[in-house]
């Protein structure tokens, strides 16, 4: 909406302009009959309309010419002013009346990918296990999925691996070099839902000397996922 009402000005703009400019030209007109040269024969609407008000200015004895100059050296201005309007880039207003309105740029963003077998019932494993939603997915002809995924505004991506790319699963390792770090208000609920789903527990859900309440399970392609919260400073 803010794009169309810039141009909207722009538009309302260059046709103004384009009316100054009929006016001062007609003035110039009346300008040059007050100089006693021979006067212009106008037509048109924006040019009649503007002689026939000087007509009625020459009527005012020993101000014509002066009335004549000055609306002419403003409607110049005015005009120059109207050019410099039309042809500069603005950004558009929002709509709360704030100027400038610039386009957000790309936040700077953190997300681990997660290479698996079997990347369609990884999604769907996820899914109910960590009630995540499928925020993008792309499949190929051969079955092989790339998604984003986001439990609560927290993403991460999963994708089947390829061994071609040097992308192998905990599977083919026998072992992953990362564990997922889950931080939630009710780890003891969120962890319960996952074991339910077919997680294997690694360490149930307790309260840890160094301040946190945490949990640990395998998920079914390897990646381990620890749960839990923040309850305290760490202990002396």
């Amino acid at each position: 909406m803010c794009l169309v009402m810039n141009r909207f000005r722009k538009t309302f703009t260059c046709w103004f302009m384009i009316l100054m400019v009929f006016f001062v030209l007609a003035n110039l007109a009346g300008l040059i009959r007050e100089m006693g040269l021979k006067p212009f024969r106008v037509v048109g609407f924006p040019f009649a309309f503007a002689t026939w008000g000087f007509d009625v200015v020459e009527s005012i004895d020993g101000t014509a010419l002066i009335l004549n100059v000055c609306i002419a050296i403003v409607s110049s201005l005015l005009i120059a002013f109207l050019c410099a309007l039309a042809v500069t880039d603005r950004p558009p207003y929002q709509l709360d009346g704030n100027y400038p309105m610039t386009e957000p740029s790309q936040k700077t963003s953190l997300a681990p990918m997660l290479s698996v077998r079997h990347g369609a019932s990884a999604v769907e494993f996820y899914k109910k296990a960590f009630a995540a939603t499928e925020e993008f997915r792309i499949e190929s002809a051969d079955g092989h999925v790339v998604a984003r995924m986001s439990i609560d505004g927290a993403e991460f991506w999963l994708a089947d691996e390829s061994p071609e790319h040097l992308n192998y699963s905990p599977e083919t390792l026998n072992g992953s070099t990362v564990r997922m770090v889950l931080t939630v208000d009710n780890p003891d609920a969120v962890f319960d839902r996952v074991v339910a789903a077919g997680a294997k527990v690694i360490s149930p859900v307790v309260d840890q000397p160094y301040g946190w309440r945490v949990g640990r399970v395998a998920d079914p392609y390897g990646h381990h996922w620890e749960i839990g919260k923040e309850i305290s400073g760490p202990s002396s």
